[in-house]
């Protein structure tokens, strides 16, 4: 048995014109997509190429290689970077005072 993560980022399918999406996250969705996004077909292709190469990782996008080399290369700034919360970080009272385990 053989595992492969397929991890696209904009993909150019009708998910935003019909799918439960606020309007606001739609308009950039669809913006994203327009400049960025591959056709599903280009996905595909990707994903059967990285599949016959027994590769662990697809990644069909330029940004999507972009983004997983940023977060193997310096995963703490690039979950600072990409907004992501931070694990790391013990609860402290009104006073400063620290409250996490040691």
């Amino acid at each position: 048995m053989r595992v492969t993560a397929l991890c696209p980022t904009f993909v150019k399918t009708n998910i935003v014109t019909n799918g439960r999406i606020p309007e606001a996250t739609s308009k950039l969705g669809s913006q994203m997509m327009a400049r960025t996004g591959v056709s599903p077909e280009g996905v595909v292709k990707t994903t059967l190429d990285a599949l016959d190469a027994h590769r662990l990782y697809v990644l069909p996008q330029l940004e999507a290689r972009l983004i997983w080399r940023m977060k193997r290369l310096a995963p703490v700034a690039s979950q600072q970077e990409l907004g992501a919360p931070r694990t790391d970080v013990r609860p402290r009272d009104a006073k400063g005072a620290d409250h996490g385990a040691s």
